[in-house]
């Protein structure tokens, strides 16, 4: 899952309608009940989920999975310029009482 935003080394993207839940809006639909209306609402409501989430968990994009392989590709053209070597430790000095 995403949540690594700060790092400037990972690259993280989602796909629209993925379900980040148990279960997905038309199998929790379906295991209640609901009348068509409400499925619709449901299965809606989850497609536009998909950017809540994405800019919740800090996905950098959501892409089209056709656009899989390109991005992966300029993914990785991205990564070969960023830091390669392990980051190292800061050393931080505090007041002694």
């Amino acid at each position: 899952m995403a949540m690594n935003p700060y790092d400037e080394q990972t690259l993280s993207f989602g796909f629209p309608g993925a379900t980040l839940g148990a279960m997905g809006a038309s199998g929790a639909g379906n295991a209640v009940g609901a009348d068509e209306a409400t499925r619709a609402e449901l299965h809606q409501a989850e497609n536009e989920s998909s950017y809540r989430s994405a800019n919740g968990l800090s996905f950098d994009d959501l892409i089209d999975p056709r656009d899989l392989r390109n991005v992966v590709i300029e993914s990785l053209a991205v990564s070969a310029q960023r830091r390669s070597g392990a980051a190292t430790p800061v050393a931080r000095t505090g007041i002694t009482p």
